[in-house]
């Protein structure tokens, strides 16, 4: 179990979202991530993923524009 929990960590999920993995153990399955609720567990991570991902790929965006902005400015010159 505690392998299982490791496991789950290192994927990102937290202490408290391991706990219905852990409870699909105790109920006697072989794997635990094979209940209803585990496998719940698993897509809410997901779309917490990808709305990250959707955020940073703004952020990355935005940066790239000011970039471009910073890159190409050219100062007026004075008459």
């Amino acid at each position: 179990m505690v392998r299982e929990i490791r496991g789950l960590l290192s994927v990102g999920l937290t202490a408290d979202e391991t706990l219905p993995f852990v409870e699909c153990l105790r109920a006697g399955n072989d794997r635990a991530d094979v209940c209803p609720a585990s496998l719940a567990a698993y897509r809410l991570r997901i779309a917490e993923i990808e709305r990250r991902i959707g955020e940073l790929s703004t952020l990355r965006d935005e940066l790239t524009d000011l970039l471009h902005d910073a890159e190409s400015y050219r100062p007026q010159e004075t008459p």
